[in-house]
């Protein structure tokens, strides 16, 4: 069977596996790096708990010692361009069903 191409120039392409973690309990699978379980949840507290979490010092600091301002930045405009793009969808109804088979589905068809 055939790898799924590498389309990010950044490394291999990540497996099923990987994308099911974000799915699952995401915050202690060692799949992600402590770096990249930070990332998640800067995500996921700016989708689900926006307004404390410019107040929560803690969680600030964790950000700032694994992220320089820079990067905080990117994130932040990649998180809220994402979430965004998904309520856009969902309010135009376009995201009834996925249209994109998993690259193992695509590779087994072939």
């Amino acid at each position: 069977m055939a790898e799924a191409p590498n389309v990010s120039g950044r490394g291999e392409a990540q497996t099923e596996a990987f994308y099911q973690a974000f799915a699952g309990d995401w915050r202690r699978s060692d799949l992600f790096s402590p770096r990249e379980r930070l990332a998640a949840e800067y995500a996921e507290r700016i989708a689900l708990e926006p307004v404390p979490l410019p107040y929560d010092d803690d969680f600030w600091t964790r950000l700032h010692a694994q992220y320089d301002d820079g990067e905080i930045a990117d994130l932040t405009y990649s998180i809220t361009t994402w979430i965004a793009t998904g309520r856009v969808v969902h309010a135009l109804g376009l995201d009834g069903a996925c249209a994109i088979q998993p690259a193992s589905e695509a590779v087994a068809a072939e």
